[in-house]
């Protein structure tokens, strides 16, 4: 379970940097860890977006549902161009020929602002 690992994570680190500054932001690289990470932070009595902002990747509707800040990612595009790419390398490979496909494809994503998501804290807080 992703949102375990999240919170998992979050957890080890607010031990190792206890008396430490707490983060402005935490970013989970999917929707399920940041939404871990809220957990953890909630469970320690903290403020989600006030204390810490967290933000996701991925937009599912589990992330829209709960107001996460995320990224949205075009699939429909990223499925449609992998598509492309396997079928040009298949393509290729029956020719005998090296794939003159693309060795990396980069796709525009957008942010999605959410409730999780807060400007710069005016007073910094320690992690306890």
């Amino acid at each position: 379970d992703l949102s375990e690992g999240g919170r998992h994570a979050l957890g080890a680190w607010l031990q190792r940097h206890r008396g430490e500054p707490l983060p402005d932001a935490v970013f989970g690289a999917n929707d399920a860890i940041a939404l871990g990470c809220i957990e953890t932070l909630r469970s320690r009595g903290l403020r989600v977006p006030e204390d810490v902002s967290v933000a996701g990747f991925d937009n599912t509707l589990v992330a829209r549902s709960a107001q996460l800040a995320t990224v949205n990612q075009p699939l429909r595009e990223l499925g449609r161009r992998s598509v492309e790419v396997l079928l040009e390398r298949i393509e290729a490979g029956h020719r005998g020929a090296a794939s003159r496909g693309p060795k990396s494809v980069v796709l525009p994503t957008e942010f999605v602002a959410g409730a999780t998501l807060a400007g710069p804290r005016r007073t910094p807080r320690s992690v306890a």
